[in-house]
């Protein structure tokens, strides 16, 4: 069984298409890859969101291992993974699994882009991400104030 929300985007992965009215494709391709595995299901359809979720996870402890500790990994991947699943964006699958998974990789691209003078590349990338489109508002103004907000706080 599956909530109103979930089978309003369960029924965009049966019609995948650049964007809709009120939402980007990114969650509707999660479902559709999904429902491909493992049947149009409850769980084919919600399994994207734990599958986001558990993948951002194990992100996070691998850039938190290599950039100070095992334990900076181990705490950062828990803070971040518990805060999402308090806000149930884990089990139910809706465009904010999708955009909190893209927006925290943007995050570790800007901060590896910074720090290991890979910039070009990187804000090449995020540059040709913002100009395809987004899941949500927020997804834009995120990609334009996380690294203004991060370069104001090396510069101060």
């Amino acid at each position: 069984m599956v909530i109103d929300d979930e089978a309003y985007y369960a029924m965009y992965a049966r019609h995948l298409s650049p964007g809709y009215i009120d939402h980007g494709p990114t969650v509707a391709f999660v479902i559709w890859l999904f429902t491909l595995i493992f049947g149009e299901t409850g769980f084919g359809i919600r399994f994207g969101s734990v599958f986001l979720l558990t993948l951002m996870g194990w992100i996070l402890y691998q850039f938190g291992k290599n950039q100070f500790s095992e334990r900076a990994g181990i705490i950062l991947s828990l803070l971040v993974v518990s805060n999402v699943l308090f806000h149930t964006n884990g089990v139910i699958i809706t465009p904010d699994a999708p955009l909190a998974f893209f927006t925290i990789c943007a995050m570790m691209l800007y901060f590896k882009g910074y720090h290991e003078n890979a910039k070009p590349a990187i804000f090449c990338i995020i540059k040709g991400k913002k100009k395809s489109g987004s899941d949500a508002m927020q997804f834009f103004s995120l990609m334009t104030a996380i690294p203004l907000l991060y370069f104001l706080e090396i510069y101060t």
